[in-house]
């Protein structure tokens, strides 16, 4: 996926000490996470480095071929928050990122409406772009 084109990629940040993403997979293995780790997988970086975590977290992430991203993951938040919260989920936040070189983002009232629904705190980075790619390329 090509996370750096325009546009708005939301996220739903999740985690929680008995919360376990391989189990989230289980229920739901047409997801896409990202910086996923389980309660027990070690560290490598940050102050817990070289220790378990001690508690499992991911990152559920919209697959880039829907068109409507946070209409879609809103969606999915109400229909199914409640089940995947019984997983162990004890910390979650709606993180939405902006891409590109348009100067703003709008958001219309059908999905304030939902954000309110959800009843998450709500992050917003805008990251605007001007320039190539070439920062965000593999090498």
């Amino acid at each position: 996926m090509d996370w750096y084109k325009d546009g708005l990629y939301p996220e739903w940040h999740i985690s929680g000490e008995d919360f376990s993403p391989k189990e989230l997979l289980y229920y739901f293995p047409n997801l896409l996470l990202g910086r996923t780790h389980e309660k027990t997988d070690i560290a490598k970086i940050g102050p817990r480095k070289g220790k378990e975590y001690g508690y499992g977290r991911t990152v559920i992430v919209v697959d880039d071929n829907i068109i409507y991203k946070l209409d879609w993951l809103l969606d999915f938040i109400l229909e199914n928050g409640q089940n995947i919260r019984e997983l162990g989920v004890n910390d979650e936040i709606l993180w939405l990122i902006w891409w590109g070189i348009q100067g703003n983002m709008e958001l219309d009232e059908k999905l304030l409406t939902k954000i309110a629904k959800t009843g998450l705190h709500m992050n917003m980075n805008y990251y605007y772009i001007n320039g190539k790619w070439e920062f965000f390329k593999p090498k």
